[in-house]
């Protein structure tokens, strides 16, 4: 399948000083495909395609940052979204001179250490992320993502 283009009324080919930029709603698919979805410059009213920038969203794209890859001349997906490490809040006291740190505990919990009298623990589920942000996994269901997007070119 493929992303849905559909230029936002009053703001096609507008001008961008030496360039051209044309403002679409960016609708995404059932089956995101390897790589990101090939988008040309002639679907979007340019001549070349040089990059984009995402200016809103639909509620459903809460967590999900769309990037042009240069390379591959393809709009990626990416997204942090998913379970990370749990935080694990302890109370207590620092000095001063008292050098704090965050580690790892067996549970793979987050831990910050350091200080003096620590008692309490809180864990805060998922808290940390897993990583930097990923690339959205392949066939993955996005069909009710829009975005409003500004593709940059001449």
């Amino acid at each position: 399948m493929a992303v849905t283009l559909a230029i936002v009324k009053d703001y096609g080919n507008v001008s961008w000083g030496n360039l051209r930029a044309s403002l679409y709603t960016v609708t995404l698919d059932s089956s995101y495909p390897t790589g990101g979805y090939a988008i040309t410059a002639a679907q979007v009213a340019l001549r070349t395609l040089y990059g984009i920038k995402a200016l809103g969203g639909n509620t459903a794209t809460a967590g999900y940052v769309p990037a042009w890859n240069t390379q591959t001349v393809k709009l990626q997906m990416f997204t942090q979204l998913g379970s990370g490490a749990n935080l694990l809040v302890q109370s207590g006291t620092a000095g001063a001179g008292d050098a704090l740190s965050l580690s790892s505990n067996n549970s793979g919990n987050a831990v910050l250490v350091g200080g003096a009298n620590i008692t309490a623990n809180v864990t805060v589920p998922g808290a940390l992320p897993a990583a930097p942000l990923s690339e959205v996994a392949s066939t993955s269901d996005l069909h009710t993502l829009a975005f409003t997007v500004l593709f940059i070119g001449d």
